[in-house]
């Protein structure tokens, strides 16, 4: 059997560039910063879902959260995520 030198070269050429197309993509996307996970949660903004001072409940991307908050947060009011303990966050009152 006898295969011709052209094909083999053109199937080694395809080869080749799958292999750099896929490395282009992995160093592109490692440079991007994080989509998930805590790190993007810190500097979000939530809202508190009733009044209180110390401990509440504050909607963070259509969920409902546990915080601490050092300030008092009224209903509705706007707090920005400072940190993330467990399935706690941590915020602070926005100054409107």
């Amino acid at each position: 059997m006898r295969v011709a030198l052209p094909l083999i070269a053109g199937i080694a050429v395809a080869g080749g560039l799958v292999v750099v197309i896929i490395g282009w993509q992995a160093a592109r996307a490692r440079g991007r910063p994080p989509s998930t996970g805590v790190e993007t949660m810190i500097g979000a903004l939530v809202e508190a879902v009733s009044d209180c001072q110390d401990q509440c409940v504050v909607r963070y991307g259509g969920e409902l959260w546990n915080a601490r908050t050092a300030g008092p947060l009224r209903r509705g009011q706007q707090a920005r995520i400072i940190k993330v303990v467990g399935l706690t966050l941590w915020v602070e009152p926005e100054q409107n």
